[in-house]
């Protein structure tokens, strides 16, 4: 069993995987499918990130802003 994109397409591979019953070919199979995943995901995140980059910045500014209006410190 493995997530949804990824289980459609191992679907060839579990018949010989299940009929071997092996425990070194099962994990070698189950960090194959984690390592799509992680590639899917990292893919994403990138993106994901392009286009929030001007409203990180924005919100970069906002808070230095509010920081420095709201500065509890004694001026000596």
């Amino acid at each position: 069993m493995t997530f949804f994109p990824i289980n459609i397409l191992l679907i060839i591979f579990a018949v010989p995987v299940l009929s071997l019953r092996n425990a070194r070919i099962s994990d070698f199979a189950l960090k194959i499918q984690y390592l799509f995943m992680m590639g899917m995901y990292i893919i994403l995140m990138l993106i994901l990130i392009i286009p929030m980059l001007p409203l990180l910045y924005i919100k970069i500014l906002i808070n230095s802003a509010y920081v420095s209006f709201n500065s509890q410190r004694e001026e000596y």
